[in-house]
C-alpha cells in the first residue's frame, strides 16, 4: 500500500464469456453453477486465513496453486457425483455442504429468483 506494507488480494470471478454451459436454465443446471463458483470462493476463503503479511509472493502464489488445485479436485468430485447437475439428490447434497460452509443456500436462491 501506500505506507510500504505488504498486502496481498484474493476474488472469485466468474466469466461468463468462458462458460462451458449452453443457454439451459433448468433449475439444477443454475444449482450446480452457483455451487462451482461457491467451491472455488470457500477455497478462496480457507487460502485467505492462511496468507498473512510476512509471506513473500512466492510463497502466497505457491499456496494460491494449491489452494486452485484443491478447489479444482472438489470441483471434478462434484461434477462426477451430481452427474455434472443432472442428480437432483447429489446435488441436494453439495448444496447443503455449501450452505454448511459458506451459509449460502442455491437452491432456496434459485427457486426464490423472479
Amino acid at each position: 500500500d501506500s505506507n510500504g506494507i505488504t498486502q496481498f488480494t484474493t476474488r472469485t470471478i466468474f466469466d461468463r464469456n468462458s462458460s462451458i454451459y449452453k443457454n439451459t436454465r433448468s433449475k439444477n443446471k443454475l444449482v450446480y453453477l452457483n455451487l462451482t463458483f461457491d467451491i472455488y470462493e470457500f477455497y478462496r476463503q480457507k487460502l485467505n486465513n492462511e496468507i498473512n503479511n510476512n509471506m513473500t509472493f512466492n510463497e502466497v502464489k505457491k499456496l494460491c496453486d494449491e489452494k486452485y488445485k484443491e478447489a479444482s479436485i472438489t470441483i471434478k468430485k462434484m461434477k462426477k457425483e451430481t452427474n455434472a447437475g443432472l442428480n437432483f439428490q447429489n446435488l441436494i447434497k453439495w448444496n447443503n455442504d455449501i450452505k454448511t460452509k459458506l451459509n449460502i443456500d442455491n437452491y432456496n436462491l434459485i427457486s426464490n429468483e423472479k
